[in-house]
């Protein structure tokens, strides 16, 4: 399917799963940052949308290739999103690219650039799958963990969004933890929750060159 015909599938309604990018710092060293890229599964393509001052852009505009992990530990999301991965998930090389994967994650898709629009601050970078691995299941639905997610990506808005208005929309997603979650869930929160706290006090900032979690 050509770019164009997939912008447009993307536009009508796009499917978006928030998961964990993995690149290739000019240093050799792997970062890893959150990344919610809009997939279409039945013809191998994702669209990223990182802002270009990230080192997520840089990175794959460097090398031509990234590697998209399917998770289902928020922890991991949560310790990404506001750049606090010590000690740092285990890793491993994927044969025959210059990438990285994680050695824990359900599925991993070893990306490559098909197609760049850089027109505006948030580059669409259309990505082509490939190969790809399945590592082990997806543990399934729950509710905490997708309050961790929404809550990662609150944390990623500060500066953008009020402090009443991330309050406010943290209210449910602490019920949701205490009713669903186990202990990396109250974990991911918790952590979420004192980075947020310390944005607003003045101890802490927003992680620079920030990549979304969201790509929408």
């Amino acid at each position: 399917m050509a770019p164009e015909d997939m912008t447009r599938s993307w536009d009508n309604g796009p499917l978006i799963i928030e998961g964990v990018l993995t690149t290739l710092n000019e240093d050799g060293t792997v970062n890893i940052a959150p990344m919610g890229p809009r997939v279409a599964f039945d013809s191998r393509m994702m669209l990223l949308r990182p802002f270009q001052t990230s080192r997520s852009f840089g990175n794959i505009m460097r090398s031509g290739e990234a590697v998209f992990h399917i998770t289902d530990d928020v922890l991991l999301m949560a310790r990404a999103a506001i750049g606090k991965l010590t000690p740092r998930p285990e890793v491993e090389a994927v044969p025959s690219s210059g990438c990285y994967r994680l050695v824990d994650t359900c599925r991993w898709f070893l990306l490559k650039v098909d197609s760049t629009d850089l027109s505006a601050d948030r580059a669409e970078l259309t990505m082509r799958v490939a190969t790809e691995g399945r590592i082990r299941e997806f543990a399934g639905f729950n509710r905490a963990k997708h309050a961790v997610i929404e809550a990662a990506i609150l944390a990623t808005r500060v500066g953008i969004l009020s402090r009443e208005d991330i309050e406010r929309q943290l209210v449910p997603l602490h019920s949701w933890v205490k009713k669903t979650g186990g202990p990396r869930e109250h974990d991911a929160l918790e952590i979420l929750v004192n980075y947020l706290h310390e944005c607003w006090n003045g101890a802490g900032g927003a992680k620079e060159q920030q990549d979304e979690c969201s790509a929408s």
